[in-house]
């Protein structure tokens, strides 16, 4: 081989490998970039400390302002005088990283809009008793062992006492969030189900699944969204029945998927618990399936809902 080729050679592979180079250093300073200037990711995901989030959008007044509009006129046509009301917005884990830099939903505004607005039914709180923990790293909704907080804010104002330590945790790893698909390494983290205590006596009627016979659906344990261990998943209807409650009040629970999880831990102080999510079904239609008496009724839904309150069907 020539000099001239071994020049033409040597500066051909030096050219590869600065090339190669670059490719792998890449990555890293675009994800570096991405972190200085507070972007998310192609699949618009962020991380900070353990937890991933997805990245919110900005506060839709409009939309918050038209659900408690709607809400006011479902409250006056549709329930009685002897029902016990109350509402509650649960906010997205990302606000408890409010001052990371991140682009975050205001959740105190929203709530200041459903504050001034909703007429006939009490405020239930709750953002001072949750915390960044409360939540799953790999999904948005809180986690079940976590809620011993919400349940006393509820149990407060409702007139009702719940304690975890009633029931006993089962763990499973590792869990599959709705994130997961959208993360190149997600992080392994347990999934925790409480039984025991009341739930031993408590039966299920589930409108879109009605062959469920039990709380918790343990064979979603391993499916790709975890989370439908609680009451099988999404469903328009479901009441769960425990005879052996401390009392013969009932209690309908208008909600999101967050109530999946919350509804079981209430079946030792109600006879009955029904989760209503008007996502999948038009308010319209429940005369048919429900009577309104002497209820109570928690109409309960998380930022994310209410930003997007079109879909709620009343």
């Amino acid at each position: 081989m020539t000099a001239k080729r071994k020049k033409i050679l040597l500066a051909a592979l030096s050219a590869a490998a600065v090339l190669v180079l670059a490719v792998l250093a890449w990555n890293p300073a675009k994800q570096l970039y991405r972190q200085i200037n507070r972007l998310p990711d192609e699949n618009g995901m962020y991380k900070i400390q353990e937890q991933w989030f997805e990245a919110m959008p900005e506060l839709d007044e409009d939309s918050v302002l038209s659900f408690t509009n709607r809400l006011n006129a479902y409250i006056s046509q549709s329930l009685t005088s002897e029902n016990k009301i109350y509402y509650g917005a649960i906010p997205d884990k990302s606000w408890y990283t409010a001052d990371s830099g991140w682009s975050t939903l205001d959740h105190s505004r929203l709530a200041e809009i459903l504050r001034e607005n909703i007429q006939g039914a009490a405020e239930i709180d709750l953002t001072p008793v949750l915390s960044l923990d409360d939540y799953y790293q790999t999904d948005r909704h809180w986690r079940q062992e976590k809620l011993q907080g919400v349940l006393d804010a509820l149990g407060n104002t409702m007139g009702f006492s719940v304690k975890l330590t009633d029931f006993t945790g089962n763990a499973f790893t590792p869990f599959h969030g709705s994130y997961e698909k959208k993360l190149k390494n997600p992080p392994e983290e347990p999934f925790i189900y409480l039984t025991g205590g009341a739930l031993d006596s408590v039966s299920i009627s589930s409108y879109q699944y009605p062959e469920l016979q039990e709380v918790y659906d343990l064979s979603k344990l391993e499916s790709e969204n975890t989370y439908d261990v609680f009451l099988g998943g999404i469903s328009p209807i479901v009441t769960l029945t425990n005879p052996n409650a401390e009392s013969q009040r009932e209690l309908v629970i208008f909600g999101d998927s967050y109530s999946s999880s919350l509804a079981p831990l209430l079946c030792g102080e109600y006879q009955t618990v029904t989760i209503v999510d008007l996502r999948f079904i038009f308010s319209s239609l429940l005369p048919d399936m429900l009577t309104f008496t002497n209820q109570d009724v928690l109409f309960l839904y998380s930022d994310w809902i209410l930003n997007n309150s079109a879909m709620l069907r009343f």
